[in-house]
């Protein structure tokens, strides 16, 4: 299914601002993303779900690897965390072809994982992108209390 997805995708061949327009009108594989996202949301309290922000766990990866297996009901040891982060690194998961869904594609163009900076959107939307992005997903998931760090 992904396979046939990622080959449909409009775009891949449209670059970053075609790529945004797809994804706010929901034609790609997780949109439209403001739905998507509060789909998950509406369920945040609920003890069987963990709603964890990349941000947070950029700068507290091995205490988030720690609150992860403490709601999966298991104290991790000290080696336990070290190999989790050394496996679940941004570079890790880059190179693991599961990950990056070069598996689903021979276009080699795509690539699920961009860089792993926190903001990094910000050298790629031009304004106009940025204020259609605040206008027709931030906003809408803020006024439901899913507000985006960035």
């Amino acid at each position: 299914m992904i396979r046939d997805f990622m080959k449909e995708a409009p775009s891949v061949q449209e670059g970053l601002e075609g790529y945004q327009k797809n994804f706010l009108e929901g034609k790609v594989f997780s949109g439209p993303f403001a739905d998507y996202s509060l789909s998950f949301w509406e369920h945040k309290d609920d003890d069987n779900v963990l709603l964890i922000y990349y941000e947070d766990m950029k700068k507290d990866h091995e205490g988030h690897v720690r609150r992860i297996g403490r709601f999966l009901g298991r104290e991790l040891t000290d080696e336990q965390v070290e190999g989790i982060v050394a496996h679940t690194t941004f570079d890790a998961m880059k190179k693991n072809d599961a990950v990056s869904y070069k598996r689903y594609t021979d276009n080699t163009s795509i690539s699920f994982i961009n860089k792993g900076q926190v903001g990094n959107w910000v050298s790629k939307f031009t304004p106009e992108m940025s204020e259609r992005y605040d206008r027709e997903i931030a906003d809408k998931c803020a006024a439901k209390g899913l507000v985006w760090k960035y």
